[in-house]
């Protein structure tokens, strides 16, 4: 795990949604709300999501996926449906409907993805220092934000 590049502040933090201060130095106090904060994003995707499904209702009746409100600007509705397809079926089927398998091609796309194994990179680099030196080189190590749970 990288360390972080600087320590967390230990000032006082205003929590927006009650102007309750947080004293960053006390965990306890920090840990309860940051569960506050959990709890609270929950409740907004859920008001969010109902507030999202009456527009499209509105939208729906204006009859048109753009509604000008005044003092609002526009409400724009986006989205509908994703399409997934199952390429191996598709190209399958179409092969044995007779189709050219030029154009089979052309329909469905093969594509390769190289991934590495980074429990067998790292053995490899113990068993062989030129091994070692080429996996070093061609990799880049990002930082992470750290995960926290609060229950």
């Amino acid at each position: 795990m990288l360390p972080p590049e600087q320590p967390p502040s230990t000032d006082l933090e205003v929590i927006p949604h009650t102007g309750e201060i947080v004293d960053l130095s006390d965990a306890h106090a920090v840990a309860k709300a940051y569960r506050e904060i959990q709890d609270l994003e929950g409740k907004l995707r859920t008001a969010k999501g109902t507030l999202a499904d009456a527009l499209v209702h509105h939208t729906t009746i204006y009859g048109s996926k753009t509604m000008p409100l005044e003092g609002l600007g526009k409400v724009v509705v986006k989205g509908g449906t994703d399409t997934v397809y199952d390429a191996q079926a598709i190209k399958r089927d179409l092969i044995a409907a007779g189709s050219d398998r030029a154009r089979v091609a052309q329909i469905v796309i093969e594509t390769v993805d190289y991934k590495v194994a980074a429990v067998e990179a790292k053995k490899a680099a113990g068993a062989n220092a030129e091994y070692a030196a080429i996996i070093e080189r061609h990799k880049t190590v990002y930082p992470k934000r750290p995960s926290v749970s609060v229950p």
